[in-house]
């Protein structure tokens, strides 16, 4: 599969970024990152992959380019992102580069009518370290 990952702002020091994943001239993935500087923490949202793209590791690279992007500052200790509880298709991804399972935020967004929980998971430099390929 011939796809480019596309850095969205180039300021390295910029509070917010984008990483989007284009195929064929197509976009087919994004993600955001935000750095809270003060507290050394970036987190993740808004990950995306077209569905006729899904289950062919776009996401897992989309994370990996996140993370290599967060803890390439180091003031950034922790990356976290929230998810909705019942995704259990991110969450399996999001296992696999490592995050961890935090907590459940109840009834942490409203969705027309209807309230939803957002699971909470992280990830810490040392974590990410450990995990490097040596």
């Amino acid at each position: 599969m011939k796809s480019s990952l596309r850095h969205t702002v180039p300021d390295p020091d910029a509070a917010r970024r984008g990483l989007l994943v284009a195929y064929t001239q197509a976009l087919v993935g994004h993600i955001q990152l935000a750095v809270d500087w003060r507290n050394g923490v970036a987190r993740i949202g808004r990950v995306m992959v077209a569905p006729i793209m899904r289950g062919q590791g776009l996401a897992k690279s989309l994370l990996e380019a996140a993370l290599e992007q967060a803890f390439s500052h180091p003031e950034i200790e922790r990356t976290e992102l929230n998810v909705y509880s019942w995704n259990s298709a991110a969450i399996r991804t999001y296992n696999k580069v490592g995050f961890f399972h935090e907590g459940v935020r109840r009834s942490s967004v409203k969705v027309g009518d209807e309230r939803w929980d957002t699971a909470i998971m992280s990830m810490l430099r040392s974590e990410w370290e450990a995990g490097l390929p040596k």
